[in-house]
């Protein structure tokens, strides 16, 4: 049976972390993807927003790898020329139930990460609220150009069309079966996105999909980057908002559906839902301005719970499971935890 060093199962934001965290684990790294090329699953569906880590419980996995993957990316975007835009972000409050959501956002952050206050007058005209707290460290990246470029200095071999069905740890090693042959490697982190559970008996994944429409803002509208409603900790998502990429295209998403097969259709007639919930913060939206853009999938562990990352381990086999939002914050964080055990 052939030996191999250390293979990451996935070339999406995690996959690509974890390979560059390994750069200099002395150990021949293979990052095995199964696309044609590198980010093409959920990591290539997100809204290329960096986080600040300021929705999630204090103590979870969430909060703590997105808030360090922040500040990780920070540095690393702009050094290795990985296009990058210090935005901000402002989450807006309409009524007296929002403003009193922002006031619980900002006393749970308090100290940990930088909040600032705004009133009406000092947010941009296009957006209506009340009051607003804005986000200094929240920022958008191009996701592909990421990837890209944390494999390359990786240093790690990228195999493509390679599909892994069977991973099964051993005292000193895990064997795995791609494209039918059989292979033993010293290391494995099953990086594998939507379908990490597909090789992990320990959870099952639930896909919850979301759906962005596009607008184009009329002239002379001034608009931040990202504009987010003020919604309770507790909802399961963090409401219908306004991105903007680095193409400069505006969307209007995500709202979320859970269902049983991932699949990545838009359906038209969502948009009137979108509508009467953005229109409350950006008064100058018309129905008519919004036209289907593009649908995700995330991989959820509960339907009805918050649930938190799981790196599932079995000797030096590790399972990456309910990596969803914010994992492309999150990734270069997780990176850099899981390789902490395999090089020590």
């Amino acid at each position: 049976m052939e030996q191999v060093g250390i293979v990451v199962i996935g070339a999406g934001c995690v996959g690509a972390a974890v390979a560059y965290a390994l750069r200099n684990s002395g150990r021949e790294v293979f990052v095995l993807e199964r696309a044609p090329r590198p980010c093409m699953g959920m990591s290539s569906r997100n809204s290329g927003v960096v986080h600040a880590g300021i929705y999630y419980p204090k103590e979870s996995l969430k909060t703590r790898l997105c808030r360090r993957g922040n500040r990780l990316l920070h540095e690393f975007a702009p050094k290795h020329g990985v296009p990058f835009e210090k935005v901000g972000k402002y989450i807006v409050a309409h009524d007296a139930a929002a403003c009193a959501t922002l006031e619980q956002l900002y006393q749970h952050n308090l100290g940990a990460v930088p909040l600032e206050w705004r009133t009406a007058e000092q947010v941009p005209n296009g957006v209506h609220c009340r009051k607003a707290l804005f986000s200094p460290t929240t920022a958008i990246i191009d996701q592909d150009s990421l990837v890209n470029k944390l494999l390359e200095e990786s240093g790690a071999e990228l195999l493509l069309h390679q599909e892994v069905t069977s991973v099964t740890a051993e005292e000193n090693g895990v064997i795995l079966t791609i494209n039918g042959e059989t292979c033993r490697a010293s290391w494995v982190f099953n990086c594998g996105g939507l379908d990490s559970d597909q090789l992990c008996n320990h959870t099952t994944h639930f896909y919850a999909r979301g759906v962005y429409f596009q607008i184009k803002p009329p002239p002379g509208i001034q608009l931040p980057h990202l504009v987010y409603p003020a919604v309770p900790k507790e909802r399961e998502t963090l409401g219908i908002h306004l991105t903007c990429n680095l193409a400069g295209e505006w969307y209007l998403g995500p709202d979320i559906e859970w269902i049983d097969t991932p699949s990545y259709g838009v359906d038209p007639n969502r948009a009137d839902a979108f509508y009467r919930a953005a229109v409350t913060y950006l008064p100058w939206l018309e129905r008519n301005m919004l036209q289907p853009g593009y649908a995700g999938v995330r991989a959820k562990r509960s339907r009805h719970h918050f649930s938190d990352f799981l790196f599932h381990r079995e000797g030096r086999l590790v399972h990456c499971l309910g990596i969803e939002s914010p994992g492309l914050t999150a990734a270069m964080a997780i990176g850099e935890m899981l390789a902490a055990d395999c090089i020590a």
